[in-house]
Protein backbone atom coordinates (compact mmCIF):
# COMPACT_ATOMS: atom_id res chain seq x y z
CA UNK A 1 0.00 0.00 0.00
CA UNK A 2 1.75 3.14 -1.15
CA UNK A 3 0.93 6.04 1.23
CA UNK A 4 2.41 9.77 1.36
CA UNK A 5 3.92 9.86 -1.67
CA UNK A 6 6.03 7.19 -1.31
CA UNK A 7 8.43 5.71 -3.94
CA UNK A 8 8.14 2.18 -2.64
CA UNK A 9 5.13 0.21 -1.61
CA UNK A 10 5.23 0.31 2.54
CA UNK A 11 3.65 -2.97 3.81
CA UNK A 12 2.39 -3.22 6.96
CA UNK A 13 3.65 -6.02 9.18
CA UNK A 14 3.74 -7.57 12.44
CA UNK A 15 6.69 -10.02 13.05
CA UNK A 16 9.64 -10.45 15.33
CA UNK A 17 12.94 -9.31 14.27
CA UNK A 18 16.96 -9.08 15.29
CA UNK A 19 18.53 -6.24 15.23
CA UNK A 20 22.77 -5.44 16.03
CA UNK A 21 23.93 -2.23 16.27
CA UNK A 22 27.60 -2.22 17.14
CA UNK A 23 27.99 -4.63 20.34
CA UNK A 24 24.37 -4.67 21.27
CA UNK A 25 21.64 -7.10 20.13
CA UNK A 26 18.24 -6.44 20.48
CA UNK A 27 14.42 -8.15 19.77
CA UNK A 28 12.23 -5.68 18.04
CA UNK A 29 8.99 -6.35 15.83
CA UNK A 30 8.77 -4.86 12.61
CA UNK A 31 5.68 -2.76 12.35
CA UNK A 32 6.25 -1.95 8.38
CA UNK A 33 8.94 -2.72 5.38
CA UNK A 34 9.36 -1.30 2.22
CA UNK A 35 12.10 -1.55 -0.45
CA UNK A 36 13.82 1.11 0.84
CA UNK A 37 13.30 1.16 4.75
CA UNK A 38 11.24 0.03 7.87
CA UNK A 39 9.62 0.84 11.15
CA UNK A 40 10.66 -1.28 14.26
CA UNK A 41 8.99 -1.24 17.55
CA UNK A 42 11.54 -1.78 20.59
CA UNK A 43 11.00 -2.10 24.16
CA UNK A 44 11.17 1.37 25.96
CA UNK A 45 14.32 0.62 27.80
CA UNK A 46 15.81 0.58 24.58
CA UNK A 47 14.89 3.51 23.35
CA UNK A 48 17.84 5.56 24.85
CA UNK A 49 20.55 2.75 23.39
CA UNK A 50 20.00 4.07 20.00
CA UNK A 51 20.79 7.20 17.72
CA UNK A 52 20.41 8.49 14.47
CA UNK A 53 22.68 7.74 11.87
CA UNK A 54 24.04 4.65 13.45
CA UNK A 55 24.33 1.58 11.39
CA UNK A 56 21.83 -1.51 12.35
CA UNK A 57 21.47 -4.76 11.02
CA UNK A 58 18.08 -6.42 10.58
CA UNK A 59 17.40 -9.75 10.55
CA UNK A 60 13.71 -10.06 9.25
CA UNK A 61 11.81 -13.64 9.24
CA UNK A 62 10.32 -13.64 5.39
CA UNK A 63 12.11 -10.78 4.68
CA UNK A 64 15.90 -11.39 5.06
CA UNK A 65 18.53 -9.71 6.11
CA UNK A 66 18.93 -5.94 5.41
CA UNK A 67 21.38 -3.23 6.68
CA UNK A 68 20.59 0.41 7.03
CA UNK A 69 21.18 3.22 9.88
CA UNK A 70 18.43 4.84 12.05
CA UNK A 71 16.96 7.87 10.16
CA UNK A 72 14.64 9.29 12.84
CA UNK A 73 13.44 7.96 16.16
CA UNK A 74 9.28 7.47 16.28
CA UNK A 75 6.60 6.62 18.93
CA UNK A 76 7.78 3.78 20.59
CA UNK A 77 10.75 2.71 17.59
CA UNK A 78 12.58 4.04 15.11
CA UNK A 79 12.48 4.61 11.14
CA UNK A 80 16.08 2.72 9.65
CA UNK A 81 16.80 3.47 5.82
CA UNK A 82 18.13 0.64 3.95
CA UNK A 83 21.63 0.75 2.68
CA UNK A 84 21.39 -0.79 -1.11
CA UNK A 85 21.74 0.79 -4.32
CA UNK A 86 18.33 1.85 -6.64
CA UNK A 87 18.88 -2.08 -8.71
CA UNK A 88 18.84 -4.03 -5.15
CA UNK A 89 16.21 -1.31 -3.83
CA UNK A 90 13.80 -2.59 -6.99
CA UNK A 91 15.04 -6.17 -6.91
CA UNK A 92 13.53 -6.01 -2.74
CA UNK A 93 10.34 -4.56 -4.05
CA UNK A 94 9.82 -6.94 -6.01
CA UNK A 95 10.39 -9.64 -3.71
CA UNK A 96 8.17 -7.78 -1.08
CA UNK A 97 5.39 -7.50 -3.72
CA UNK A 98 5.79 -11.39 -4.15
CA UNK A 99 5.95 -12.60 -0.48
CA UNK A 100 2.92 -10.13 0.49
CA UNK A 101 0.84 -11.33 -2.38
CA UNK A 102 1.49 -14.78 -1.20
CA UNK A 103 0.47 -13.48 2.53
CA UNK A 104 -2.87 -12.50 1.10
CA UNK A 105 -3.32 -15.75 -0.79
CA UNK A 106 -2.76 -17.90 2.30
CA UNK A 107 -5.55 -15.82 4.01
CA UNK A 108 -8.49 -16.60 2.10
Amino acid sequence: MKIDGRRYTRYPMDTKVRAVAGAKTFDAQLKDVSASGAAIAVAPQEMALFENNQFVDLHMEGVGQRRGNIVRSLPGGYALEFDEDEREKERIADELEEFHRNLRQDEY
